[in-house]
């Protein structure tokens, strides 16, 4: 046994089975055919080396990454060819994957990682496409003229680091293009951004101008880093969603999903998201809620499950309390999946659960710590449920609503001056209280009037 560095490609029949049951031999003479005719001379000619045929696959391993990608195009634009004159339900057609590794070569065989990897990123490919590794296309990128996707991290069965996986679209011209979903959450995005710098600039306005010099962040002795750890909003684990397919393919799914509600959630810079690292420890276990909340110290909880049923799949999702491990909120979502629009789907699900769960307006968690804020005083709320109640003013505007939010928002930059969000929700509740001249003395009624 040796071992050397080579470019493994792995290639699959799709459907090879129905085609098969529907007529035998007009399918071994057909894939006999373009084998001798295509595969074959297509691989000599760019110096691979067939290490294995498996009925309908193959494992080639070549020398050049180069090579084998141009094999591999060629390869496909060939089958393309030829299965043009065929009826669709009768042609063959391949997915192929490329990989760089580490291989064990034994007489004629090889194994290893190397070969594993191109092995699983051939499945994760589309009819008449090829998937390659992150190391394939960072050495051919510049050296062919193909169009590289990103799919993303991706992990995969019986390997322990992700793989990077990156689509290759044969044709020059076809750039990959921006979904319509998220392209509107990229518009979202920016609105959103451009509110925030206006309240955080009305925020700004309000404390040189209105605030009293006591609640002021350049006062001495005051530690920024103390007050930056007060500004805290509660705590989400997100755990690890369960594959409740058959298929082990699928967990590439559910981590994905997973990750990106994760992503999602942390966009929310109030909420403290446990990290991915942590709550992956936990994949596979039954864990008991309540006392996982008291010993990761963590509020609230995120879990689900995905099936898949053909080219539908359905993924729950449920919130739970960690301290009474009641649920919240729960929700299913049903969806068309394609290994085309697997990335869409994954960060439109997860656009719509983070929304659900941590929006400022509707979001499960934000609600709940609504509804136990009515019952205390100013003073008792944290400076994160005074920005929530403050929300409120956007809805309904009332005197009683003014001077208990205003109460409770300037106790919060007291505490936390460090706070943009206080600030800027205080400054908009100085401007209504203005308009409005509510809880004003006289002479600052008259002079609001002028």
């Amino acid at each position: 046994m040796e071992r050397r560095l080579a470019a493994v490609l792995a290639a699959d029949v799709v459907g090879y089975s129905r085609l098969m049951e529907k007529d035998e031999i007009s399918t071994l003479a057909a894939l006999k055919a373009h084998l001798k005719e295509l595969i074959e001379p297509k691989i000599a000619e760019h110096k691979g080396r067939i290490v294995r045929l498996i009925g309908d696959g193959a494992i080639v391993e070549f020398a050049s990454v180069v090579g084998a990608l141009q094999c591999a195009a060629a390869i496909q634009h060939g089958m393309a060819r030829r299965n043009q004159a065929v009826p669709e339900d009768r042609r063959v057609t391949f997915r192929i994957g490329i990989n760089i590794g580490d291989v064990i070569a034994e007489g004629e065989e090889i194994h290893g990682d190397g070969v594993n990897v191109a092995v699983r990123l051939e499945g994760l490919s589309d009819a008449g496409g090829i998937c390659v590794a992150r190391n394939v296309f960072n050495q051919t990128k510049n050296k062919l003229p193909l169009v590289f996707e990103e799919l993303g991290t991706h992990r995969i069965k019986n390997i322990s680091e992700p793989v990077e996986i990156y689509r290759v679209h044969l044709d020059p011209g076809e750039a990959p293009r921006i979904s319509k979903a998220r392209r509107r959450r990229l518009r979202r995005e920016a609105v959103f951004a451009a509110v925030a710098v206006a309240l955080l600039a009305a925020g700004l306005l309000a404390w040189h101008v209105l605030a009293p010099p006591s609640t002021s962040p350049d006062r001495p002795g005051v530690d920024r880093a103390e007050v930056l750890a007060m500004v805290r909003g509660p705590s989400v684990a997100v755990l690890p969603f369960v594959n409740m397919t058959d298929d082990p393919k699928h967990e590439v799914f559910s981590d994905g999903i997973t990750e990106e509600i994760i992503t999602a959630l942390s966009r929310f810079r109030d909420l403290h998201i446990l990290a991915r690292s942590t709550v992956f420890q936990y994949k596979g276990e039954a864990v008991d809620i309540q006392e996982l909340a008291r010993s990761l110290e963590i509020d609230y909880f995120l879990e689900g499950s995905v099936r898949r049923a053909g080219d539908t799949v359905r993924v729950t999702a449920q919130l739970i309390d960690g301290k009474s491990g009641m649920h919240l909120w729960a929700a299913s979502f049903d969806r068309r999946l394609t290994l085309s629009n697997l990335i869409v789907v994954q960060d439109e699900i997860a656009a719509k659960v983070s929304s659900s769960v941590a929006a400022s307006r509707g979001g499960a968690i934000p609600d709940v710590l609504r509804s136990k804020s009515v019952t205390k005083s100013p003073q008792e709320l944290t400076s994160y449920e005074c920005v929530l109640e403050a929300f409120e003013i956007w809805r309904r505007v009332s005197p009683e609503l003014i001077l208990r939010t205003r109460e409770c928002l300037e106790g919060a930059v007291e505490r936390d001056p460090y706070y943009a969000d206080a600030w800027a929700m205080l400054s908009h509740v100085y401007v209504n209280q203005r308009w409005y001249a509510w809880g004003l003395s006289g002479a600052e009624a008259k002079q609001t009037s002028k």
